[in-house]
């Protein structure tokens, strides 16, 4: 039984591990594309309306208080939880708002930004990925550790059961 939850917490913790390896990669490459500043210059390119201005305006608003807020969202991960997520679904829906113009704008760009757009994407969805295994495999974590606190208290009850 011990060496069944050793390996089940082993395989839980290592993918864990894995997940925030993937997070800490692809969330460098996200911060190091956005410090350009050629995401927005990119889809400024095409003739925005003044909403679609707005809804981009708010949406780096968005992205910057998040990851002023969250400057090391993997340690906050397991205390923050909740409120982590709550912000990153915020974040996400940001993202969502800006993925519509570029879609709604797309024959207005060129190759490149294109190109760019069409990678970025696939780095966000990566990104969203990534974190929805980690809330996953916490999940798993803690009812793996509620089963084995169960347990014990299961294994003492029957203990004193038999010795009485």
């Amino acid at each position: 039984m011990k060496l069944i939850v050793f390996v089940l917490l082993l395989g839980l913790a290592i993918g864990g591990c894995v997940n925030t390896k993937r997070l800490v990669i692809e969330g460098a490459y996200v911060t190091a594309v956005m410090n350009t500043g050629q995401p927005v210059s990119d889809i400024k390119t095409a003739d925005l309306t003044d909403d679609e201005l707005l809804t981009l305006t708010h949406a780096i608003a968005g992205y910057n208080t998040f990851v002023d807020k969250w400057d090391n969202p993997l340690s906050a991960f397991k205390n923050n939880q909740l409120t982590l997520i709550g912000d990153f679904n915020v974040l996400k829906d940001n993202y969502n708002d800006v993925y519509l113009i570029v879609v709604a704008n797309w024959d207005e760009y060129g190759v490149e930004e294109q190109r760019n757009f069409l990678e970025w994407h696939e780095h966000a969805k990566e990104i969203d990925a990534i974190f929805n295994n980690a809330i996953t495999s916490q999940k798993y974590l803690q009812a793996a550790e509620k089963a084995i606190e169960y347990a014990g208290i299961a294994v003492g009850l029957f203990v004193r059961a038999a010795t009485r």
